[in-house]
């Protein structure tokens, strides 16, 4: 089990002027908040990410339900930090489910990416962990069906074996750290022989790309619980029971979207460079700035395909 230390948040806004953390927090996130606002949300944010980190496996659902739920209704503006998602985008997800029909979203959120989806043809079923999201933003009537689930004990809310793909974009980094083998192997559970499940999350030498960004941390302190690496994901995978995982080189500007084992070895070959010649989050930062030319990814994005049955 992972420690359950608390973050301390008691001085972050004296870390910067307090013109340059609204500029930040505008130039990141978006929406035209003010001082207030911005408190109100890293107050809020803080109460609940220490709520999420003390939770119990007993406890947990109620205790992300709840959050979240808390989340989009007390900070309205909140429900615009969508990811800047645009068709390109979405369209690199369509081209990584390949053949997949019946396909299962885990942390729909505004619904963006998996309303295109259902469009496109596909048997689409969105799921949250709250009712402040999901169905709220897209009805059933648009071709999406909805869940509510954990986002984690994934075959107590559908049938095993029963998804061509599951995927997720952004979720897995707002998971308790205890949850994410249980999230994996549940993920292998429900899909069919020959699917697969298809995950983005923002890459930890990047970040942090919660909150915690705008005041200028090395590590995230608020909602985003772990942020991981393409070490730990392939780890998690394969000890999940995955049989194959590769990661995944886009381009929505080049309409490109291949999954390639290889790929994943090469990712995985740079964070062992970055790890002897970057100690600080900040050299890692840098470093992963320039790696980019080399293809060095911004986020975790890998593809753990099942090729036997459960």
């Amino acid at each position: 089990m992972q420690s359950t230390a608390l973050p301390d948040r008691s001085q972050l806004f004296a870390r910067l002027s307090e013109d340059e953390i609204v500029a930040r927090y505008r130039r990141v996130w978006g929406p035209d908040v003010g001082l207030d606002e911005l408190k109100a949300q890293a107050r809020l944010e803080g109460e609940l990410t220490d709520r999420l980190l003390r939770s119990t496996p007993e406890n947990r659902w109620s205790e992300f339900s709840e959050a979240y739920g808390r989340l989009f209704s007390e900070l309205p503006w909140h429900r615009t930090n969508e990811s800047l998602a645009n068709d390109r985008d979405y369209e690199i997800w369509r081209r990584l489910l390949g053949p997949a029909r019946k396909i299962l979203e885990i942390g729909s959120g505004g619904g963006g990416l998996i309303r295109h989806l259902a469009a496109r043809g596909f048997q689409a079923y969105g799921s949250e962990v709250t009712r402040e999201r999901g169905e709220k933003c897209v009805p059933n009537g648009e071709g999406v069906e909805w869940l509510q689930t954990d986002g984690v004990n994934l075959s107590h809310f559908v049938a095993e074996n029963g998804f061509d793909a599951v995927f997720s974009d952004q979720v897995f980094e707002h998971l308790h750290p205890d949850d994410h083998l249980t999230h994996l192997s549940e993920a292998r559970k429900v899909l069919a022989s020959g699917g697969r499940y298809i995950l983005r999350a923002p890459h930890r030498s990047g970040g942090p790309r919660d909150l915690s960004e705008i005041f200028g941390l090395d590590e995230a302190v608020f909602l985003h619980l772990c942020e991981p690496d393409y070490a730990l994901m392939h780890s998690l995978c394969l000890r999940a029971g995955f049989d194959r995982v590769s990661a995944v080189l886009a381009s929505g500007r080049l309409g490109v979207a291949l999954a390639s084992p290889l790929f994943l070895r090469y990712q995985l070959a740079i964070e062992r460079l970055e790890s002897k010649f970057a100690r600080s989050q900040e050299q890692k930062r840098r470093f992963r700035k320039l790696a980019r030319r080399l293809l060095a990814a911004d986020a975790v994005w890998i593809v753990a395909e099942k090729t036997r049955p459960t």
